[in-house]
């Protein structure tokens, strides 16, 4: 994963003929560990969210999903009030 040679075939299948070392191991046996790594990969992703989101005192990022900043400006609620 870390050298992402994943990246390279478009299954596990495809990488694990791709080495000879590699048939050393049964195909259904080598395929539950690259799932396996793959799991833990996004597992590690997620928990560094959860610190930076607890190093920043709740948000880990500014950002929603549209790309538009959290915080509002106290000026335009004021002016979108007055516009109505």
């Amino acid at each position: 994963m870390k050298a992402e040679k994943n990246k390279e075939f478009k299954s596990p299948k495809d990488l694990h003929a791709s080495n000879p070392k590699l048939k050393e191991f049964g195909l259904k046996k080598f395929r539950n560990h690259v799932y396996q790594e793959k799991r833990l990969v996004k597992f590690n992703n997620y928990v560094d969210h959860l610190k930076a989101k607890a190093d920043n005192g709740g948000e880990a990022d500014n950002n929603n999903e549209d790309g538009s900043d959290n915080e509002s400006n106290s000026e335009d609620a004021v002016d979108d009030n007055k516009q109505l």
